[in-house]
């Protein structure tokens, strides 16, 4: 039974049950425990978000921060993942082999990422209706759920997806967004502010990245330019299709940067659905602070 206290319907999205956590399908038994069991370092950087919330755009941003406005090479050449692992999927070796590690991406809540105070950890959020959406066209492209947009968001406002309740993973880093060790963005502020916001990581990264900003104005020109979707679109999907197409038949063309805008879920919802999310909404954050963070995005409005 759901939330709606309604039967969810029959065809399910794909999730693998890894020690009583939700992961993706082809996730990997002895790759996961690994990265369960990871210890972190104290110059480590981890970059944390629930999917599809703004997850590759902030791995390109740091990636770029890191070496003056550049990609690595081994980007260049297709290899996403080279320099910032997928920790679960990837597993604490792709950590150890990596000939030079720039940061550790990962999608886990707050209570299963492998901590340490001394390590830093970015945590981007999104709002949830984009999200669903997003995760809608993540679930068919790569995981062929062949449901309606409207079954799906139900399994989702359940938490019945890979990676669980949306609710659950933002709470559990809500909570610690005023640690000196957590920097907690917004996907829609970094749509807004791209540069605010690029000047805001460097900062937590390290006050060397933030100097070497000031003094170089063209390395934050660069940063802009090669994390625009637009550059995105023509270097990374391939990156990512040549990556999943050896663990799953991906169904159609693979977009994990698909359109990257504020407001797609006004495409999708209709208007019982929506409010059905406002409710779901409501219940799940009423109180906590997170309820008012996409006021100046007016997401949480009458859908006409």
């Amino acid at each position: 039974m759901s939330f709606l206290k309604v039967p969810l319907p029959v065809k399910r999205p794909k999730y693998k049950v890894i020690q009583d956590y939700k992961f993706i399908p082809i996730a990997n038994d002895e790759s996961t425990k690994s990265a369960l069991n990871y210890k972190p370092k104290p110059n480590d950087l981890f970059i944390v978000t629930y999917p599809k919330s703004g997850t590759t755009w902030t791995m390109q941003i740091c990636m770029l921060l890191l070496n003056d406005g550049e990609l690595p090479e081994e980007v260049r050449a297709k290899d996403f993942f080279a320099r910032i692992p997928f920790l679960e999927l990837m597993g604490s070796k792709a950590i150890d082999d990596a000939c030079e590690l720039m940061a550790i991406m990962t999608h886990l809540p707050f209570q299963l990422v492998p901590y340490n105070p001394k390590t830093k950890y970015i945590y981007v959020a999104r709002n949830p209706k984009d999200v669903c959406v997003s995760c809608y066209f993540h679930n068919k492209s790569i995981y062929e759920f062949d449901g309606s947009f409207h079954e799906f968001m139900l399994f989702w406002l359940n938490g019945e997806v890979f990676y669980g309740s949306y609710k659950d993973h933002m709470l559990s880093w809500w909570e610690h967004k005023n640690d000196d060790n957590v920097l907690f963005l917004l996907y829609e502020e970094m749509k807004e502010n791209i540069r605010g916001v690029i000047s805001k990581i460097a900062s937590f990264v390290g006050e060397e990245y933030k100097i070497k900003l000031e003094k170089n104005p063209e390395i934050m020109e660069k940063i802009v330019e090669k994390s625009e979707f637009s550059f995105m679109k023509q270097t990374t999907n391939k990156s990512f299709e040549n990556f999943f197409s050896s663990k799953v038949n991906i169904a159609g063309n693979l977009a994990f940067i698909r359109k990257g805008i504020i407001g797609d879920w006004k495409n999708h919802f209709t208007e019982e659905e929506n409010e059905i999310f406002e409710k779901w909404f409501q219940n799940s954050f009423s109180g906590t602070g997170v309820e008012r963070l996409w006021d100046k995005s007016n997401v949480f409005t009458n859908l006409l």
